[in-house]
């Protein structure tokens, strides 16, 4: 049994339900059902990062039209962020209230997320002025 548990098949896209049943033994007791906002929300990113490389879209969104990204920034996990965006996450996705997981990041305020954008700011625009110390401080006191 893998020690995450056996994650819920409707994450999944039908075309990689093979690569599951090689993953997971005939036998094998179904232990847990893991909902990957649940999952962010706990902090569990290896459990996600599992699901990920299982074929997990990381574009799923909630009931708020939230992406995982968006969940990752409402709950302060960084690596979850740092996972999702090496995985092709965006953040310029918006939810039913029109808010992006960019606008979620300068309306909370928080240091980490705000150096995480101003790399991904910098990684996009290709400027590396931005990642020195005093470019990040620069930019986030003015938050």
């Amino acid at each position: 049994m893998s020690k995450y548990g056996l994650y819920s098949l409707r994450y999944f896209p039908e075309n990689n339900l093979s690569m599951l049943s090689k993953h997971f033994k005939e036998n094998d007791a179904i232990q847990v059902k893991e909902d990957p906002f649940v999952l962010i929300y706990t902090g569990n990113h290896k459990a996600l990062s599992l699901m990920i490389k299982k074929g997990m879209s990381i574009h799923l969104r909630n009931e708020k039209d939230q992406t995982l990204f968006h969940y990752a920034v409402l709950y302060d996990q960084v690596k979850v962020a740092h996972l999702l965006k090496a995985n092709g996450a965006t953040l310029d996705s918006s939810d039913k209230f029109g808010q992006t997981p960019e606008d979620v990041i300068r309306y909370k305020n928080t240091p980490e997320f705000l150096r995480l954008l101003v790399s991904y700011e910098q990684q996009e625009i290709g400027d590396s002025s931005l990642l020195g110390e005093e470019g990040i401080n620069s930019c986030c006191s003015i938050f």
